[in-house]
């Protein structure tokens, strides 16, 4: 009987260790999460001598915001271009009967990446593909000099979805990002997006690798895809 008493009491010290062991492992197993990254940029103008939104810094936004288009912003020198979706004159006005297609190419600086556009403005759509670097990583301290305090979180905002949901190795991409010409609203190009209707325009973009890192791109698409209404 005591020899049954001692076995007993020695099998439920055995069990009550190793349960100790398997909840000890459970809980090493668990990893604190990784903590939000988290941003924030104080502009130093307002809102009249912003970029993109204002007229200041001899921005071309005045120019282009004639056009009831999308176009392409390389934020660190806030160079310009348009996606070719539509042709207008320098007026404003659409103009019509284009035929082919037309190809643009524009380049950012040693080190940094380019842009290759080709439009077919009378069907209405255009294919970009946007090559970005390291050095094409958003600039802040430069932005903070040439966007408001509104157009500056936007971009803040761009830059940390990419950090917190996207690679590292495409913060090139958060050099770059689309406008609306007619209302001046800035979108991504970066992850973890991938596509927008704004207003009339349907917009999709994929990110794409080339044959070295150096090589990778944006795949962009836009097309202008009016409401149809029976004539």
């Amino acid at each position: 009987m005591k020899r049954k008493t001692f076995f007993l009491t020695m099998l439920m010290t055995c069990l009550l260790c190793g349960c100790g062991q398997s909840s000890a492992s459970a809980e090493s197993a668990i990893q604190p999460e990784k903590p939000e990254y988290e941003l924030s940029v104080e502009s130093n103008i307002g809102q009249e001598d912003c970029s993109i939104c204002g007229n200041g810094g001899g921005s071309l936004m005045s120019y282009y915001g004639k056009k009831d288009s999308i176009g392409i912003i390389h934020l660190n020198d806030l160079s310009i271009s348009d996606t070719e979706v539509r042709a207008f004159d320098d007026d404003g006005n659409e103009v019509f009967g284009q035929s082919g297609t037309s190809t643009r190419v524009n380049s950012y600086g040693e080190g940094c990446g380019s842009v290759m556009i080709t439009g077919m403005s009378n069907r209405g759509y255009s294919d970009a593909e946007i090559y970005y670097k390291a050095k094409d990583e958003v600039n802040f301290d430069k932005l903070k000099d040439s966007l408001c305090q509104t157009c500056l979180d936007k971009v803040v905002e761009f830059y940390v979805d990419q950090k917190n949901n996207g690679d590292d190795s495409r913060l090139g991409t958060t050099g770059y990002c689309l406008v609306d010409f007619s209302t001046r609203e800035l979108y991504t190009l970066s992850d973890p997006y991938r596509g927008y209707m704004i207003r009339d325009y349907y917009v999709r973009y994929d990110m794409e690798e080339g044959p070295t890192s150096e090589d990778d791109y944006i795949d962009l698409f836009t097309v202008y895809a009016p409401e149809r209404a029976e004539q």
